[in-house]
This record gives C-alpha cells, structure tokens and sequence, in this order.
C-alpha cells in the first residue's frame, strides 16, 4: 500500500472511531443509549432468534426517520441433498466432525422465507 493511502485509511479509520459505536446486547432486551439511529447493520442474527419479531421490533424503536438499514441472514436450503452439496463444495476438505455439525446446525436453523415474513 502507498504511503498515501496508508495515511489516508489511518485518518478515515480515527474519524470514523468517533462516529461509529459497536453495540452488543440481547434481544429483545436490548436497550441502546439513543434512538434514532441513521444506520443499522444486522449480520446473520435473525435465524438465532426463537421470535424474529423481536428485531423487527427493535429496528422500529431505534432506527430513525429514513435510517439505512443492513439485514443479511442464512437462507435455508431447500433440502438436505442442496444442504449436503453446498456443504461438500464449500467445506469439502474440512473434518468430518465439522462437516457433520455444519450440515445439521445450518440446514435446521435458517428460517425459511415465510417464517421471517412472519
């Protein structure tokens, strides 16, 4: 990386250090400093909660007027034969203890689509 832009990511990483606060809590007894948060980022949590409403819920209380929101989730496979072929492409040479775990943690649960509609 050029000395420039090495400078450069260190200047963005110190403002941006200032603006932006990780929080960690439990749904749905989260309670946040604030409300009205302009950005709300979500990475693989809703399949973990035994009540999705429960984020949906909390995305309403805290995100503000226009706020940008981040969801990624899990999508379950259709079936364990899909299950079993993503898991022999992606984590083919891993032990087998791992493939096996993977293969049943993932497939049984990623909510479906009509779940998190819910």
């Amino acid at each position: 990386m050029s000395q420039n832009l090495s400078r450069g990511s260190d200047t963005l990483a110190k403002a941006l250090e200032q603006r932006i606060v990780y929080v960690q809590g439990r749904l749905p007894d989260l309670d946040l400093p604030r409300q009205g948060y302009a950005i709300i980022f979500s990475n693989s949590l809703l399949h973990h909660l035994p009540d999705p409403s429960a984020l949906w819920k909390t995305l309403l209380k805290y995100a503000g007027p226009g706020a940008r929101i981040a969801l990624m989730d899990l999508l379950r496979p259709h079936s364990k034969q899909l299950a079993q072929a993503l898991l022999n492409t992606y984590a083919g040479n891993e032990p087998e203890i791992k493939r096996v775990f993977g293969l049943v943690i993932d497939f049984d649960t990623r909510l479906p689509i009509d779940e998190v509609a819910a």
